[in-house]
Parts: structure tokens; C-alpha cells; sequence
């Protein structure tokens, strides 16, 4: 279950929209199954997704089916316990995709109007990965840019890593779809990542001490609980 609190609203062609607060709840990444859920028991199994970031096919995948309609309207905030095989830096991009009930991806017009994008992104440098804690809030990291935090091969860091704000409505029995991987998720016509630091293969580690997760805005008028599928 994901836990909506309520915390402020705003009026909207009668509609009512609950924005961003620090009241939320995460949830979690596992890799085992390629799921976001929030459930105590996928807490405490421990997993790894690894992928080979230099591949244009290497990415780490993760999803989610909602059981009820849901809108997310805002930031997102992805937190992932990551390490390198090789190096001493990597970069990680991350793209949410929503598919329909036949898990069919559906298209926005992203950045540039480039209409064959995901409806979010977010990137980030490890080296880069300090926090600014006064100015962060739950659903933005804010990073502070001040030092160079390199790591050694094997070292298992978090990351915490801004998703652009958006506002996609989730119809029941679509998807959440996140993917992890070490270059632009597309090629933007207007925009690209050339220099990239990444080598050898990355790791994302899910469960027990590793609190790889997804915190949401939440959007629901009535309800007070949002349920995600486990199987599709």
C-alpha cells in the first residue's frame, strides 16, 4: 500500500488536487522481481539488478500496476544504493514510463516537443550526489555541488535523484514503469549526455539495509490508501 496523507488542496475545474508535503511514504524497489511495492516483507529480502551501463540495452527496469485510478502531480524523489564494478564515478539516468492495461507504452511530448518521450527524467553524477539537507524536501532532493565525492570499485553508495515534476493520470490496471540506466533514455533532438563516466557494470541493491525506493506525490480526493498490484 501506498499512504496518502492530506495536506493541503488547491480547487481545479471542481476538482480537488492534494499537492506535496513532507508527510509521504516511499516505496520500495525490488530487484528480484523487477517491482515497486511497499510491503514489510520485501523490506527485509535482499536483492541486486545489475546491468552494463556502457550497453544501449543495459538498464535496470522496475514497475508498478495500480488497482485504482491515481494521479501523480509533482516531484519524485528516487533514492537507489548503487555501486561500480570499475571507476571511480558513474552517472545514472532515469526515465518513468506509464503503459496501458496491455502494457503498450504511452507517449508525451517531452522536452523540445520530442513526442515519443516518458512522461519524467532525472539524471545524476555520483561524485555529485551530496545533499543539501536544509533546502531538500521529501519529493526534491537538492543537491549542493560544493565537493567531488569519488568512490572506489565495489563501494555501495546512495543516490538520491530528482525526477522532473509531472502530472500524469494513472488509470487503473496501468503501469509505472522505472528504468535505470547509464546514458540518455532516448535521442533528444535537442539535448544529449556526451561525456559519461560510467564503466564495467553497475549494481542496484533492494531490501534489507538497502532502502532503494520511490517516494510519490499522491493525488486522490476521497481515498486515504493507493493499492499496487503484485502480479500482473
Amino acid at each position: 500500500m501506498l499512504q496518502l496523507v492530506k495536506v493541503g488542496k488547491l480547487s481545479l475545474h471542481g476538482r480537488e488536487l492534494f499537492f506535496q508535503s513532507a508527510a509521504h511514504r516511499c516505496a520500495r524497489l525490488q530487484a528480484v522481481s523487477s517491482q515497486i511495492q511497499e510491503t514489510a516483507n520485501l523490506a527485509e529480502f535482499e536483492s541486486q539488478a545489475l546491468y552494463r551501463p556502457t550497453s544501449r540495452n543495459g538498464k535496470a527496469v522496475f514497475s508498478c500496476r495500480f488497482e485504482r485510478e491515481v494521479e501523480l502531480i509533482g516531484s519524485m524523489r528516487l533514492k537507489l544504493w548503487v555501486s561500480t564494478s570499475e571507476g571511480d564515478d558513474l552517472d545514472l539516468f532515469v526515465v518513468l514510463r506509464k503503459l496501458d492495461l496491455t502494457r503498450k507504452e504511452v507517449f508525451f511530448s517531452g522536452y523540445n516537443g520530442y513526442e515519443r518521450d516518458g512522461l519524467a527524467k532525472g539524471w545524476l553524477r555520483s561524485s555529485h550526489r551530496e545533499l543539501d539537507t536544509s533546502r531538500s524536501t521529501p519529493l526534491r532532493p537538492w543537491h549542493s555541488h560544493t565537493r567531488i565525492q569519488k568512490l572506489r570499485a565495489g563501494d555501495i553508495v546512495p543516490l538520491e535523484i530528482e525526477i522532473w515534476p509531472s502530472s500524469t493520470l494513472f488509470e487503473a490496471g496501468s503501469t509505472l514503469q522505472v528504468t535505470i540506466q547509464g546514458h540518455d533514455a532516448a535521442r533528444y533532438p535537442a539535448f544529449g549526455h556526451r561525456e559519461l563516466v560510467n564503466r564495467g557494470l553497475h549494481t542496484i541493491f533492494t531490501g534489507g539495509p538497502h532502502d532503494s525506493c520511490l517516494a510519490v506525490p499522491l493525488n486522490k480526493s476521497e481515498a486515504t490508501e493507493i493499492s499496487l498490484a503484485r502480479k500482473y
